[in-house]
């Protein structure tokens, strides 16, 4: 953690931020290699380093990446890059974040005075939340809301208006919502042949087919009771 270069009062994260450039930069890499997807303006990041106007936006990633004490800035740039030249864009941009109520809730992070930081003093919070605007075009986002991300909030609900509070549901409203049902059987068997195939089950009779079953039906085939109990054998 660190202090931002550009915006007073709010603190960067740059391992975390360099780590979001890498996973973009794999994620998009086909995308960035046949588009022209280029800086629109010039981007000063010291008195002896800068991004020219025209620049290709994967050699401001990769700028991001080695000279990490830049990576949120850079993450702002993308950000600002994709939300700017979207409507340009041959294929729709999607953007999926698991768990976004998170982004409403208050950090783990400790300012000197030992106080908790809120989500938008931190300059990645902030910048990624510009994503869940309405003000780009030729784009979707899809969000999930989980309760174990739910920091420093009583458990009393699952639903999205009380996960996202007052400022997460009224930022994302309008929006379609999606009810994502329970596994069925054949779901829940590839999820733990998934489980199994990574080690993640170690008890030899768990692995066997009537193992799964009696997993399976303990649960419910609900997806995050079956990956709890999972963890314990």
């Amino acid at each position: 953690m660190q202090p931002s270069i550009f915006k007073p009062g709010q603190v960067d994260l740059p391992l975390t931020a360099a780590e979001w450039l890498k996973r973009f930069r794999t994620q998009n890499a086909l995308f960035l290699e046949e588009n022209e997807f280029t800086a629109s303006r010039k981007y000063v990041w010291s008195k002896r380093e800068s991004s020219e106007s025209g620049s290709p936006i994967i050699s401001i990633i990769d700028y991001g990446i080695n000279r990490v004490k830049y990576a949120a800035d850079c993450v702002n740039v993308v950000i600002r890059e994709v939300k700017l030249q979207s409507q340009n864009f041959s294929k729709p941009v999607i953007v999926v974040v698991d768990g976004g109520n998170q982004f409403f809730c208050e950090t783990t992070i400790k300012r000197e005075d030992k106080t908790l930081l809120p989500p938008d003093d931190v300059s990645l919070v902030h910048n990624l939340k510009k994503l869940f605007h309405s003000d780009w075009k030729n784009g979707a986002v899809v969000v999930s809301v989980d309760e174990r991300n739910a920091y420093n909030m009583q458990k009393s609900s699952y639903l999205p208006r009380y996960l996202l509070q007052k400022e997460g549901f009224e930022l994302f409203d309008p929006f379609v919502p999606i009810l994502v049902d329970n596994y069925t059987e054949k779901e829940a068997s590839s999820c733990l042949d998934y489980y199994i195939d990574r080690m993640w089950i170690q008890n030899a009779k768990a692995r066997t087919e009537s193992g799964k079953k009696e997993l399976m039906y303990l649960t419910g085939f609900n997806p995050r009771e079956l990956q709890l109990i999972s963890n314990a054998i």
